[in-house]
């Protein structure tokens, strides 16, 4: 073998032993690595983290309008405009009289255009049709009126849960002193 030969196989071999430490420095720094993901995610699925993440279930009830009792009928007969302009308002508020539907119920071929059972927890109620819904939306509120709720109260009640508070949007805050 001639020396430029030898010369070129030191090189090789030196080349080679380099080229091996250095892949055993990158595959250790591979397996520290895996090992810091690890326990990132051990901790951020302990601590709660990623919930996010997860995927939630969607519950869709479709409400059934009920008949007023005789006795709530006749007590409330004097009010019946009045009902009306109340529920009138709430969907004027809820969704511009109908154009901005609440999109689940839309894309099953329903509507609620009143806001009605939708408490934000992945649970919603959906009407066949508008005379439904307004027919629910108006029982809702002569059971109010029935309980002795004042419009105010009734209305703001409606956005949040409660008589009087801190309302869901401008629309209901002067109701909700």
């Amino acid at each position: 073998m001639t020396l430029k030969m030898k010369i070129a196989v030191a090189r090789t071999k030196l080349f080679m032993n380099n080229l091996h430490k250095e892949a055993q420095k990158i595959a250790l720094a591979v397996i520290i690595l895996e090992y810091i993901i690890a326990i990132g995610y051990y901790q951020a699925e302990k601590n709660g983290y990623l919930e996010f993440l997860e995927s939630k279930t969607i519950y869709i009830e479709t409400a059934q309008a009920k008949e007023l009792s005789q006795k709530l009928k006749k007590s409330t007969e004097n009010v019946i405009s009045d009902t009306e302009r109340i529920a009138d308002t709430i969907y004027t508020i809820e969704s511009t009289q109908g154009k901005n539907n609440y999109s689940k119920c839309e894309a099953i071929g329903e509507v609620n255009g009143i806001g009605y059972g939708i408490p934000g927890d992945g649970k919603y109620v959906c009407f066949k049709n508008h005379a439904e819904e307004m027919k629910t939306l108006k029982n809702w509120i002569e059971t109010k009126k029935s309980q002795g709720m004042e419009e105010k109260e009734l209305m703001c009640f409606y956005n949040t849960g409660h008589k009087s508070g801190e309302p869901n949007g401008e629309a209901y805050r002067e109701y909700c002193q």
